[in-house]
């Protein structure tokens, strides 16, 4: 998952996993922003995570332009050369700058290049449905908020 909400996301489907299969996939967190010493680091308690020759499953919520997700990749490579990566979000929300396409997607939602979309998820042992929310807000509107002030 990437850091932070992916994180969050690639727990949770690792758990559901585990709740249908009994065996649950190992989880590693990909810090896009932690340098370039940053590596790929376990979630579940393993040392080391191998990705050489598996399927790894890249978790974000929301993807936008694809430099995170191009990032994450890379990162990922560093770490071994999967036999392939998958590409899971919860929003879609277009305006790729670069050419990745999810594989799962939870939710399209089209928006202006000046709207933002924002997840909120409930913490571990929160009432998740009640929680976990998508928040779509425009930054043209915010500014003018802050102006008017």
């Amino acid at each position: 998952g990437i850091v932070s909400r992916g994180t969050v996301l690639a727990l949770r489907l690792a758990g559901h996993i585990q709740a249908q299969t009994g065996v649950r996939p190992p989880c590693l967190a990909v810090d896009v922003y932690g340098g370039v010493d940053a590596v790929p680091r376990s979630l579940d308690g393993a040392e080391e995570a191998d990705v050489t020759q598996r399927t790894v499953v890249l978790v974000d919520d929301v993807i936008n332009s694809g430099w995170t997700v191009q990032r994450a990749m890379t990162l990922i490579w560093r770490r071994g050369r999967p036999a392939a990566v998958k590409l899971a979000v919860l929003i879609d929300r277009g305006h790729r700058a670069v050419p990745i396409r999810p594989n799962y997607v939870g939710r399209n939602i089209p928006t202006a290049r000046n709207e933002r979309v924002q997840v909120k998820l409930a913490l571990a042992g929160d009432d998740v449905h009640s929680s976990d929310r998508v928040v779509m807000y425009s930054m043209v509107e915010m500014i003018g908020e802050r102006q008017a002030q």
